[in-house]
């Protein structure tokens, strides 16, 4: 109907806080596999905000991202280069870094350092699955 629920609003406004975080984040220097993981972070800020994830007394949102929580809800890389093709390849290649086997970042289409002049999309998302 057009109209959020307070939970979709929190998720939602999660989801892009994650994309504009993302966004001040990005840079020369800049670790993708950090921007990923910062995306990561601000989601589960916002489930637990919306009370769909429990933080324990005795850990951190970071500490969760960690324990790869993030990638339950965001399986996804968080974004693609764009070049001549809309998906363009070399995010894996000799001398840069290599796929992460972790669940969540074997999805990213690299795990390369930003570089200026670089073209990188930013896809954060929260995704419920009928196990959940």
């Amino acid at each position: 109907n057009g109209v959020f629920t307070m939970q979709q609003r929190v998720i939602y406004e999660g989801v892009l806080n994650a994309q504009r975080v993302v966004y001040d984040m990005c840079g020369d220097g800049t670790s993708w596999v950090d921007c990923h993981q910062a995306a990561e972070g601000e989601i589960l800020k916002a489930l637990i905000t919306a009370g769909i994830v429990l933080l324990p007394d005795d850990q951190t949102v970071e500490e969760l991202v960690e324990m790869r929580l993030g990638a339950v809800f965001m399986p996804h890389g968080l974004g693609h280069f764009i070049g001549i093709d809309t998906h363009d390849v070399g995010g894996y290649l000799p001398g840069h870094p290599e796929r992460i086997a972790k669940a969540g970042l074997k999805s990213l289409r690299t795990a390369r350092v930003l570089r200026a002049g670089m073209t990188i999309t930013v896809e954060p998302g929260c995704y419920f699955i009928p196990s959940l």
